[in-house]
């Protein structure tokens, strides 16, 4: 697995009017982002510049969208996310678990876990501390601006609900990918031979997706002029559980991690969806404006 061939570029698209749903919320006076929990129909919404996320009832055929509930994330203004793109940020992205109707925030202060099995009145359950609020800073994990999440993970017979982070939101590390299992608040994070491997191809992480069919992670790069995306085979990846007052570290062979040219323009590449049923990368190019669609080869 070399290379990632392009199959397609997307410079524009239209998209009709009557297609828009408006929300209406008292929570929440902008919106930066959303996503949706189809199988229990729910939706979310949050800003970057607002510690709130709120929660919709969303339906497929509904003309409007009202507010159901909402919870403010425990950085309160407290501290912000340093990323790129969301300089100051409060909230950066929002994961929505349908199995067990768990949101995972990106939150200043770190992945907060919230419970929406009552949306009406959101529960919090547990926040994995940020490299950014943790004392000393290799306590915590470093956030991405752009994370992945697979509720599936699965090393031998264990599983985890694992978060895929790390990137240009760092403070310990700006080119390495960390993982924390959101069952156990547990973080892992390269052992020294998996982090030389990440320092050669010198990637500075803008966006994290992961084929949760192949259990391959996709990083996209920024700064640096990088003409390449990361591939992660996370199936030969080794979990070394944590020491008494430090974090877990993980071990991979440097054949797991691949620098894949693109061919296409030089990076910020700003974003990477991964379609897991047909294994298809979609990679956003900000700066100009194109979005490439490429084919995940088999492993």
């Amino acid at each position: 697995m070399t290379t990632l061939p392009n199959t397609g570029t997307l410079t524009g698209t239209t998209v009709s009017q009557a297609e828009f749903v408006p929300i209406t919320m008292t929570d929440l006076s902008s919106v930066n982002g959303t996503n949706l929990d189809v199988s229990n129909g729910i939706g979310v919404a949050f800003s970057y510049s607002s510690p709130n996320v709120v929660f919709f009832n969303y339906s497929p055929t509904a003309t409007s969208l009202s507010e159901v509930g909402y919870f403010a994330t425990n950085s309160n203004n407290s501290s912000s996310l340093g990323c790129s793109g969301c300089s100051g940020a409060q909230v950066a992205g929002v994961v929505l678990d349908p199995t067990n109707e768990t949101a995972i925030v990106d939150a200043a202060d770190g992945y907060e876990i919230w419970s929406y099995t009552t949306p009406t009145k959101p529960t919090w359950v547990k926040t994995i501390p940020s490299a950014n609020v943790s004392s000393p800073s290799t306590l915590g994990i470093d956030m991405a601006e752009n994370f992945a999440y697979d509720p599936n993970f699965t090393i031998g017979t264990s599983s985890y609900r694992m978060i895929l982070s790390g990137g240009d939101a760092g403070i310990n590390s700006q080119i390495t990918l960390e993982l924390a299992d959101a069952n156990t608040g547990t973080i892992y994070v390269p052992d020294s031979a998996t982090t030389a491997v990440f320092t050669t191809d010198n990637c500075v992480i803008d966006q994290i997706g992961i084929d949760t069919s192949y259990q391959v992670a996709v990083m996209g790069c920024e700064y640096n002029n990088n003409t390449q995306v990361i591939l992660v085979n996370l199936n030969a990846i080794t979990l070394n559980p944590p020491a008494s007052g430090s974090v877990g570290t993980y071990t991979l062979p440097a054949t797991a991690i691949l620098s894949v040219p693109t061919g296409s323009a030089p990076a910020p590449y700003d974003n990477v969806a991964v379609e897991s049923n047909t294994h298809t990368v979609f990679i956003l190019h900000s700066a100009v404006g194109v979005g490439n669609t490429s084919h995940l080869p088999g492993l």
